[in-house]
């Protein structure tokens, strides 16, 4: 939300407050797209149907996933 003159000093610290927790929530599903779109190429939709679209990003956000918890992963094993 966005902070108006006038509001009181409680109010925008409510206000700053929510948006800081959206932003966290915002970053981390932001990020998954970005390493979808940059890694794996994926700029516009292959199919025609809806099921199979769905079933081809519910692929790569499984992957995506896979990618960003490797180094995890690997950290793990060892």
């Amino acid at each position: 939300r966005k902070v108006y003159r006038g509001t009181s000093d409680l109010e925008k610290q409510k206000i700053r407050q929510g948006n800081n927790q959206l932003n966290k929530v915002r970053c981390k599903v932001e990020h998954i797209y970005g390493v979808i779109k940059s890694k794996f190429g994926y700029r516009k939709v292959k199919y025609q149907g809806v099921k199979k679209n769905a079933q081809n990003i519910a692929a790569l956000l499984a992957f995506a996933n896979l990618y960003l918890a490797s180094p995890k992963l690997i950290q793990m094993q060892t």
